[in-house]
């Protein structure tokens, strides 16, 4: 028997060769690009669910359902509003994260969830916020205020700081290691005074506690606590944004008290499962930027205390990704760490 020799191609053949390769790889390509087209066209067939990390009738969660029902106007499609407690948040953003990735399961979220949690909670935190989700784009954003109780005889940073040399003061969060206890920490550092921390399972808890004069200070999203403003219940003290909310014109910033570095609304935002395909992020996108056009939701919106602040899909890609720097440097400033 003769030896078996390998016939090798010609230059000719190998060329023809890539060509049929590059060919086929363009066709893929067009396919793929094709069915995401298709895909995002006929996005949405069927109801949207929106998790929300929020107990029902919160001011987060009012925001979603405002705009659950602006979207189903809008696409003639039902976009469901599923709450999901538990965990600082982080019990919805996972149960998204484990979604299909067909732009039918989207998360309404927050810093606190998706930014603060996972910094502090390394050990138990199941998903990385930047490589699991992606961000569809931000809608409002709510400015926090601190608050105190009338007693406290204060109504500025200065004489807040004045009242804590004087004497033993506490306040309370809607948990250890949410974005308020790290920011009131960040707070008491630049005061130089000490605050004494009551954790509660959630704002609403601790401001029946503040009512009653429990404790005497606290710090709320505007949307949260205007009403006991309003009422004369308790006293703001400080807006923590780069400018005066216009439900609180005689409010002044906490920079403009001196104070730098806490100018940290609560932006709030959609995501989608990683995976999802960009024609659907984009459409979904640009849905909630026709939807904050709308003059009347613009209304329901900052009448409850927010500030409708639209950024797009890059854009809030950005915004989070530098937001995640900035809170892993405030904990390690911080020092807590919960697990």
């Amino acid at each position: 028997m003769k030896p078996f020799a390998a016939r090798i191609p010609s230059s000719a053949a190998r060329r023809r060769a890539r060509r049929t390769l590059c060919q086929l790889a363009l066709a893929g390509a067009a396919l793929a690009a094709c069915g995401s087209v298709a895909a995002s066209e006929a996005w949405p067939d069927r109801p949207v669910r929106l998790i929300a990390p929020f107990s029902p009738g919160a001011a987060t969660d009012q925001v979603t359902r405002v705009l659950a029902q602006q979207l189903s106007d809008q696409l003639d499609t039902s976009f469901v509003v599923e709450n999901r407690t538990g965990a600082a948040g982080r019990i919805a953003a996972d149960a998204v994260v484990k979604a299909a990735a067909d732009g039918y399961t989207a998360l309404f979220g927050e810093p606190g969830g998706l930014v603060v949690a996972p910094a502090v909670y390394t050990a138990t935190t199941t998903f990385d916020t930047e490589r699991d989700l992606i961000p569809v784009a931000q809608v409002v954003s709510m400015p926090m205020v601190v608050v105190a109780h009338p007693s406290l005889g204060v109504s500025n940073l200065a004489e807040l700081k004045a009242a804590a040399t004087r004497g033993h003061l506490n306040y309370g969060t809607n948990g250890t290691g949410s974005v308020q206890h790290l920011t009131m920490e960040t707070l008491a550092d630049q005061l130089e005074v000490p605050l004494t921390h009551i954790p509660y399972r959630g704002g609403a808890n601790a401001i029946t506690d503040l009512v009653a004069g429990q404790i005497q200070l606290s710090l709320l999203t505007i949307p949260t606590v205007e009403a006991y403003i309003k009422s004369g219940q308790v006293v703001p003290l400080a807006v923590l944004d780069a400018e005066r909310s216009p439900v609180l014109p005689h409010t002044a910033t906490a920079r403009e008290q001196g104070l730098e570095g806490l100018d940290v609304p609560i932006w709030c935002g959609f995501f989608l499962p990683a995976g999802t395909p960009p024609a659907i992020v984009e459409r979904f996108s640009a849905e909630l930027g026709k939807a904050l056009q709308d003059p009347q939701i613009q209304d329901r919106l900052a009448k409850a205390g927010n500030t409708v602040t639209y950024r797009n899909h890059d854009a809030f890609q950005r915004w989070v990704a530098d937001d995640v720097a900035r809170w892993r440097a405030i904990v390690q400033n911080t020092g807590v760490q919960l697990d």
